[in-house]
């Protein structure tokens, strides 16, 4: 689908202010003239764009002029670019119009939106971009006072110590490099943007533990467990984004053929957010922490 746009005669003008913005460029313009609709409209029509073709990265677009356009109601052409770009693309092309909402930090990243010098109304965005890096123990104090939170002790375990969380914690700390199919367990801190929002940790389901998912037989099987550690942040699809990004990025390893979660089935925040993230329900099992919907999320590219 390619947005259409409809000038009443300040076509051209806009589509070259676009380009001055860095938006992309002019690939096709063809004029009034020429054509049978000069007489319809009458000669002050004859240089205006009967239609025109704009592209950019990640954007096509086409215009024309015509004397009953109408301004943009109830819509907006979306750009979303890393942080930089989108705000020097909202700050040039804003120039000159009316700023609706500035572009500013969001919940989900930075957003703003604006009707431009000729009426066409853009919405422009930046969305935070989940990571994750290795528990060290400088964060062992952060994740105490997250397994400590009364939402994270009704669906993970009872509120710890903070000698217990470095003993239990820190005594799993490993290097970064390392990858978790090698030594059997590793851990997150989970960052949106900048800001530390969860911890995560990923575990290799064949284990020697036999009380623990004792009918595995893939090698090539991770677990994940995660938990969002700042209650403000909960319901804002947050969950369904860390597990998709670290699942993707578990795959990155070859050697990895499934990832799976087990959620409580009374969890139901923590089972709809991994649906929405690819996961698929395999079933209920019983584990030695109670009852559990295993819930597995295959390589993408199915080998």
């Amino acid at each position: 689908m390619t947005p259409y746009l409809y000038f009443r005669g300040d076509c051209e003008a806009a589509l070259r202010f676009y380009a001055e913005c860095g938006l992309g460029h002019l690939v096709e313009l063809r004029r009034y003239d020429g054509t049978p609709m000069v007489a319809r409209h009458g000669e002050g029509w004859r240089n205006k764009v009967l239609h025109a073709v704009f592209e950019g990265p990640g954007l096509r677009l086409c215009a024309s002029d015509g004397p009953d356009s109408e301004p943009m109601k109830g819509c907006a052409l979306f750009l979303e670019r890393n942080h930089a770009e989108a705000l020097a693309l909202f700050a040039a092309l804003s120039t000159g119009g009316r700023v609706t909402v500035p572009f500013q930090k969001q919940f989900w990243g930075h957003y703003g939106n604006f009707t431009d010098r000729f009426g066409v109304q853009w919405a422009v965005s930046s969305p935070a971009r989940v990571s994750f890096r290795p528990l060290g123990r400088d964060d062992l104090p952060l994740l105490y006072g997250w397994l400590c939170a009364p939402h994270v002790v009704a669906h993970w375990e009872p509120a710890p110590s903070l000698p217990e969380v470095e003993a239990e914690y820190g005594s799993r700390i490993v290097p970064a490099d390392v990858l978790p199919l090698d030594v059997g367990l590793t851990q997150y801190i989970a960052e949106d943007g900048t800001e530390a929002v969860g911890f995560i940790q990923a575990y290799r389901v064949m284990s020697p533990d036999e009380d623990w998912w004792p009918d595995e037989t893939d090698p090539g099987a991770l677990g994940m467990d995660q938990l969002i550690g700042l209650p403000d942040r909960l319901g804002q699809g947050l969950g369904t984004r860390l597990a998709g990004a670290f699942s993707d990025w578990l795959f990155l390893d070859q050697r990895v053929t499934s990832v799976q979660v087990d959620p409580h089935p009374d969890n139901l925040r923590a089972i709809a957010a991994y649906r929405r993230a690819g996961f698929a329900d395999v079933g209920v099992v019983e584990t030695p922490d109670g009852p559990a919907l295993i819930m597995k999320r295959r390589r993408p590219d199915g080998s």
